[in-house]
């Protein structure tokens, strides 16, 4: 189970960090 929780962690973190990114570098798009 904890394997489990760990992964759905790192996926929704490197989500967020594509979100993130997408967001800071391009900014036009917003």
């Amino acid at each position: 189970m904890a394997i489990q929780v760990q992964a759905l962690y790192y996926l929704a973190t490197a989500e967020m960090q594509i979100i993130v990114n997408i967001y800071f570098y391009f900014p036009q798009f917003f």
